[in-house]
């Protein structure tokens, strides 16, 4: 009590200052409109803002959960599409001016493809042996030499998995070659990473009869059972060819982005080991 007494006493010119300031304020907005709906406003406003900032704040650690829950949305979609191209399909080979262009979103090169939705939890795409892991593995149904694609196109093949994890070999990868073709003719050709820019590949081995342009859209062929064809791989973004070439220089822009990858697919072909079985056996 003592020490409470001091307390007042040493500091009463601030408390009676504190008291006679809160006293001006309560008459200050209790007694005049303007100060009191501007006072009123301003609280609202700060309020607004905070509850704004909380909001995005509380979204934001839900982007996980969120980002996951779409993912494997957009997995049991691409499993529909497929069950619905596969119905259509009968009916498209004997009517190709009309449900033929509709219902091939992807050139199935086999039937029984599904789908797995993954999350990337470590990435290198700095280096030229560059690799991801990914989050699912064998006791997921996720097994080597099954592609990987995300939202934007072809990310890589996984070549080893485990229980629960698998590493992804990835367009950026040195090791890493694709069969791909053009979309708009039938010209195939491997694409190749040189190692110096994660944002381009190199198309290679197109004869120089072939008609190339820049803005050309390159899609995976039906050579490789890894994917169905027609994946988006990317753009060419340059395409030289001098007099005494035989085989144009094509850079290809990737359309996914090696930096900022997330959630992926991994595809399951079912028909995949036996076509790679019979293959082997020649």
């Amino acid at each position: 009590m003592r020490n409470l007494l001091q307390f007042i006493i040493k500091y009463s010119n601030f408390l009676l200052f504190g008291v006679l300031e809160i006293a001006a304020l309560v008459l200050l907005f209790g007694f005049n409109d303007y100060p009191r709906s501007s006072y009123v406003t301003s609280a609202n406003r700060i309020s607004g803002e905070l509850y704004e900032t909380s909001d995005a704040v509380y979204s934001y650690m839900h982007l996980g959960a969120e980002n996951e829950a779409l993912t494997q949305e957009n997995a049991a979609l691409l499993a529909r599409v497929q069950e619905l191209e596969n119905m259509l399909e009968p009916y498209a080979e004997n009517d190709t001016s009309r449900l033929y262009p509709l219902c091939r979103t992807y050139q199935y090169a086999h039937k029984g493809m599904r789908f797995i939705p993954a999350k990337v939890i470590n990435t290198e795409s700095g280096k030229r042996h560059n690799c991801f892991t990914l989050n699912k593995g064998l006791r997921d149904g996720v097994g080597v030499d099954m592609g990987v694609i995300d939202s934007k196109g072809v990310v890589g093949i996984i070549c080893a998995a485990s229980e629960r994890f698998a590493l992804v070999l990835p367009l950026v990868n040195d090791e890493m070659q694709l069969s791909c073709r053009f979309k708009n003719n039938d010209t195939y050709g491997p694409l190749v990473w040189r190692g110096t820019d994660y944002r381009y590949g190199q198309l290679e081995n197109i004869a120089r009869h072939a008609e190339v342009h820049v803005g050309d859209t390159i899609i995976t062929s039906d050579l490789t059972p890894a994917f169905p064809g027609g994946v988006m791989v990317g753009v060419v973004d340059e395409a030289i060819l001098e007099e005494s070439d035989a085989y144009y220089h094509i850079r290809v822009k990737f359309s996914t982005d090696f930096r900022s990858i997330g959630y992926v697919q991994v595809i399951a072909n079912e028909a995949m080991a036996e076509q790679t079985k019979l293959e082997n056996a020649r």
